[in-house]
């Protein structure tokens, strides 16, 4: 500041490093316990975001505030957010993000919320975008979630498939999650010993 003498743009860079001063602190308040905190933490680095109009932190605080929602069962808050960070990636070209935001975040947001109907619709739309890009990760986590949607529609044969899908592409960030959906269907088909 004293040797730019901008004030408007120190101004500006202040409010984006609390930004990230105030990410930093949620996460360390999320991760010791306190939720309070962390929100306090996040809301603030939202309205810094919000300030400055920067889309980059606009998604990142939206996405993490709508994981927090989702967490907490609040379905339609934590989609709403996610739609939010969704139109900020896309803002700035992240289509990847924008789509996983959109498609499996969302179905995840359902699925929590135990509205499995609902999560298909997003999973799928993400499951076509990312296998055209050829994206393993995306590709078994949106047929995890269809195969956690399915089985809690207690369509246990398309949940067995979706899992089994899953699991080829050997993501060891999916994998455990396609075997609990495997098992779920096993025990839904009373076959406890497979469970």
């Amino acid at each position: 500041l004293f040797r730019i003498r901008d004030v408007q743009a120190a101004r500006s860079d202040a409010l984006l490093a609390k930004f990230d001063v105030d990410m930093l602190l949620g996460e360390i308040a999320h991760d010791i316990g306190d939720h309070a905190a962390a929100m306090r933490h996040y809301r603030d680095a939202l309205a810094s975001a919000q300030s400055e109009h920067d889309a980059v932190r606009l998604a990142k605080i939206n996405a993490v505030l709508a994981f927090i929602e989702a967490r907490r069962m609040n379905a339609e808050a934590a989609v709403a957010l996610f739609e939010e960070a969704a139109r900020q990636f896309k803002a700035f070209g992240d289509e990847v993000n924008a789509t996983a935001m959109a498609g499996n975040n969302v179905s995840y947001a359902w699925l929590l919320a135990r509205r499995h109907r609902e999560a298909i619709a997003p999973a799928l739309n993400a499951l076509r975008f990312f296998e055209q890009l050829g994206q393993p990760l995306y590709v078994s986590t949106s047929e995890a979630n269809l195969a956690e949607a399915h089985a809690g529609l207690g369509l246990l044969d398309e949940a067995e498939a979706y899992a089994v899908r899953s699991l080829a592409h050997e993501e060891l960030y999916i994998r455990p999650y396609a075997l609990y959906v495997l098992g779920d269907v096993s025990r839904q088909r009373g076959q406890f010993a497979a469970a």
